[in-house]
């Protein structure tokens, strides 16, 4: 493990106030690896409601209430390209964020990249960052959820371990400056995300 990959494990460790042995985190190699061990440690309320459910039918209800999106149209598998035409998406996007004061992923269009902006480009290319019409309901509320987690998401009444995956991954994007739409449950945390 590198350096960006110990002190991950410390900041995932200190935010739900666990140890994860050093054995143990050796053999994270993905996401979904690291969200396993974290599970093992920390107690989930089956009980509880699940919050990735909870968002979608609150996002249904706006684009209802706002659009007249019908209920039936409004999916988890919805192309985003559906909810936000490309005549009005950059306003409906903002709208989105500042009537639910929540953080949402920077709006992508074909022109548009991730990555390096300066003169380290030519060392560190930047690569075309995916439009909305690649992505659907399901991304959005993950994305949502992942940029929100400690406002959305009590660790002390967690759902499942599908929560702890959003949480993991708002740290990553958070502590590692990785965007959030480049960061999936399996991908690698060295190959993938480039934390050594």
């Amino acid at each position: 493990m590198g350096l960006d990959s110990v002190e991950l494990v410390m900041i995932v460790e200190r935010h739900f106030g666990i140890l994860i042995p050093d054995k143990e985190a050796e053999k994270i190699r993905t996401v979904d690896d690291f969200a396993e061990c974290v599970y093992a440690y920390v107690a989930t309320n089956p009980y509880s409601k699940c919050k990735s459910q909870c968002l979608f039918y609150i996002l249904r209800n706006y684009f209802s209430a706002n659009y007249n999106l019908s209920y039936p149209d409004f999916k988890p598998s919805t192309n985003l390209a559906v909810l936000f035409p490309i005549e009005k998406r950059k306003e409906m996007w903002e709208k989105l964020e500042n009537d639910f004061s929540l953080k949402i992923p920077e709006l992508g269009n074909k022109n548009s990249t991730i990555g390096h902006t300066t003169c380290l480009d030519f060392f560190l290319p930047t690569k075309p960052r995916p439009s909305v019409e690649t992505f659907c309901v399901r991304d959005l509320v993950n994305w949502i959820l992942s940029l929100n987690h400690e406002k959305l998401i009590n660790i002390d009444n967690l759902f499942s371990k599908e929560e702890i995956v959003r949480i993991i991954i708002g740290i990553i994007n958070d502590k590692m400056a990785i965007d959030v739409i480049e960061i999936a449950p399996h991908h690698s945390i060295v190959e993938d995300l480039g934390i050594n």
